[in-house]
């Protein structure tokens, strides 16, 4: 049988014990390893690696063989990433190998029979073997065949499969595109590469790279692939750790604010002016400006631009135990959050699609939101545009978070370089430009940016001026423990049932358990 495990395994081939155990969320029997002896070559006995691939069915006919012999051989194991195989030998003066990282190991499913075998077996055993281990090279270009598979956002499939489609007659290396929501991608890599069954290229979004990156599920890639200079360089340092690149970033996101021309045909230019306007216009039945005030990742950029923080700013890497959730500008930020509130600006009940939706059907003037509602804004026909949100009475802009979405390797691929030039294509001038044509983000490529029909359109202005101001999102594994207790801290305090400094205390509290759970 087939099984998978981490680290090396040192086994017993004349053990008589068959525990099945659990080890790293993976079965395996430790003491019935299939063990065999050979150098890596009859006429070489130096220390190097010979590398090659092989099928399962190869593998197995050996184990079989094996199986039907003897078992008291010197060690030799057999491990691989996906469901091909990749067959390490390294000759030493003892002959051993070891399997080391992920991989398959093979076990045995019966007890072996030690019984004395001839030279003459064993000479034919290790000769059906080199026999078996020379087919298996020749079956290399079958696995060319095999498609690289690639997890896409799924409402940039209609530009990605096109794209691939065009790689793959150029290269002729099949390709095969599954959607995946891009907030789902990190858990299910982790959950399906180790049985070889997850992408070779998968997308990933500000939040979860680190995570990412610490559990090994990553590549890093080399930056020389890749046109790197066309790209703005906050959204590939963000992609960078410890000196290495672990992604390409196609795509930069933030949020603004979108008008309504039709409303407001000049965006308010302070604070206090869009409230003003916004009071005037709930006594005529419509609404000003509307955001889901509880969700902290919309409202996060009034708490900034005050002067709250996540974590103190990074000169050599967050500071993850000085959280500024709860400071004074963090308190002031939320209690104008409550007035809004309190005076029916915002009403409950405004959440992510609730206010595009009332922006779409003419009665806001005003949203705050990414360039992920502007699809259907632009169905329903609004005239609008994008600026940044204006000034709060401190004479500071909100600053809201700025993430990116990149483009990866899994570190399960067994075809990394296919994947790299893959990628390189995906975020070529052409193919970025394609995606921003569809709709699809903001491409962080600066020649698309300044292309003359690109340059002219409004959310390229408004975003572009808006990322200047905003803030950039933690990508460590800290941050994952924020969302929900300040989610929760935000609703609390604006519906009134603690007061804002209470509430925010409690959240910083949480957060700090919950960041001390990760270690």
């Amino acid at each position: 049988m087939l099984s998978c495990s981490t680290g090396s395994v040192v086994a017993k081939p004349d053990s008589s014990k068959y525990m099945d155990r659990i080890h790293n969320g993976f079965s395996w029997v430790p003491d019935t390893n299939i063990h065999l002896s050979f150098t890596a070559s009859p006429f070489r006995t130096d220390p190097q690696p010979v590398q090659f691939r092989a099928r399962h069915e190869i593998i197995s006919q050996l184990i079989i063989l094996f199986l039907s012999t003897e078992n008291t051989l010197s060690p030799f194991s057999c491990g691989a990433q996906s469901d091909k195989a990749n067959l390490l030998l390294r000759a030493s003066h003892t002959g051993a190998l070891a399997t080391h990282g992920r991989g398959y190991e093979f076990h045995s499913i019966l007890k072996p029979q030690r019984r004395k075998v001839s030279m003459k077996v064993k000479r034919l055993f290790l000769s059906v073997v080199w026999g078996a281990l020379i087919l298996s090279l020749a079956i290399i270009p079958s696995m060319a065949a095999d498609p690289l598979v690639v997890w896409c956002e799924p409402q940039k499939m209609g530009t990605i499969e096109p794209l691939a489609d065009q790689w793959s007659k150029k290269t002729g290396i099949p390709v095969k595109v599954e959607p995946v929501g891009v907030l789902e991608t990190a858990n299910k890599v982790q959950l399906a590469g180790p049985m070889g069954k997850g992408p070779d290229v998968f997308c990933s979004v500000s939040g979860s790279l680190g995570m990412l990156v610490v559990t090994g599920t990553v590549a890093p890639v080399n930056p020389k692939t890749f046109d790197l200079s066309n790209f703005m360089k906050v959204s590939v340092d963000a992609a960078t750790f410890n000196g290495k690149l672990y992604g390409v970033p196609y795509d930069i996101s933030t949020v603004a604010m979108i008008y309504n021309k039709k409303i407001w045909p000049e965006p308010p230019k302070t604070f206090n002016e869009m409230i003003d306007r916004s009071r005037e216009l709930r006594k005529k039945g419509k609404f000003g400006i509307l955001w889901p005030m509880e969700s902290f990742y919309f409202s996060y950029a009034i708490m900034a631009g005050y002067g709250g923080d996540i974590f103190a700013p990074p000169e050599s890497g967050w500071d993850t135990k000085d959280i500024g959730l709860a400071n004074p500008g963090s308190v002031k930020a939320v209690k104008l959050l409550k007035t809004l509130r309190d005076e029916g600006i915002i009403p409950v009940g405004t959440d992510h699609v609730v206010a595009p939706a009332r922006f779409s059907e003419g009665n806001a003037a005003a949203i705050i939101d990414g360039s992920w509602a502007l699809p259907g804004i632009k169905q329903a026909g609004i005239d609008y545009g994008v600026a940044p949100l204006p000034k709060l009475d401190n004479d500071k802009y909100p600053a809201p978070f700025v993430s990116l979405k990149w483009w990866h390797i899994s570190s399960y691929s067994q075809r990394k370089t296919d994947a790299a030039n893959l990628i390189s294509y995906l975020t070529t001038k052409e193919a970025m430009y394609k995606s921003f044509k569809a709709a699809e983000g903001i491409p962080p490529r600066l020649d698309v940016l300044q292309m003359p029909d690109v340059k002219s359109m409004p959310e390229v202005a408004g975003y572009g001026a808006q990322a200047n101001y905003g803030s950039i999102l933690p990508d460590i594994p800290e941050v994952n423990p924020v969302w929900a207790p300040m989610d929760s801290a935000l609703e609390i305090a604006i519906r009134g049932d603690k007061s804002v400094e209470a509430a925010l205390s409690d959240a910083v509290k949480i957060i700090r358990q919950n960041i001390a759970e990760l270690k």
